[in-house]
């Protein structure tokens, strides 16, 4: 599993990735992504976090009318997307992250690198483990 993250970006760009990834991850019989809004979501805190099921070609869309009515701000709200087998996340610190394994995640990443987005890989407590019993 891949776990990169960007530097911040403007919420046009973090839209017009999400809509990417949608494209990018979504194995072709998937129809319906996984949406969660977590921090800086003006929701209480037990309706964070809520699994909610939204078809993957109106995924945007959802997230644009989430933002309209004021319960999501795209670059200021943790916006969580499963599709697949990869996760995205459009982070409230304006970044975008994304888990899952290599073979999805290696093309955005690559992409990434290639808009000068400055990814880069975040080690997992379980890499970090692994890579200490080797003496690294």
């Amino acid at each position: 599993m891949r776990d990169s993250r960007t530097q911040p970006m403007s919420a046009a760009l973090l839209m017009d990735e999400l809509s990417l990834f949608c494209q990018t991850a979504a194995p072709d019989d998937a129809v319906m992504a996984t949406v969660m809004f977590g921090w800086d979501s003006n929701l209480e805190m037990d309706d964070m976090w809520q699994d909610m099921l939204v078809p993957v070609r109106e995924l945007a869309s959802f997230v644009r009318a989430a933002e309209v009515a004021g319960t999501v701000s795209v670059g200021k709200s943790d916006i969580i997307v499963s599709v697949g087998k990869a996760n995205m996340t459009l982070c409230h610190e304006s970044d975008l992250h994304i888990e899952g394994p290599d073979e999805v995640t290696g093309p955005i990443v690559q992409r990434w690198q290639e808009q000068a987005y400055s990814p880069y890989l975040v080690l997992s407590s379980s890499s970090q483990r692994a890579a200490g019993s080797r003496g690294g």
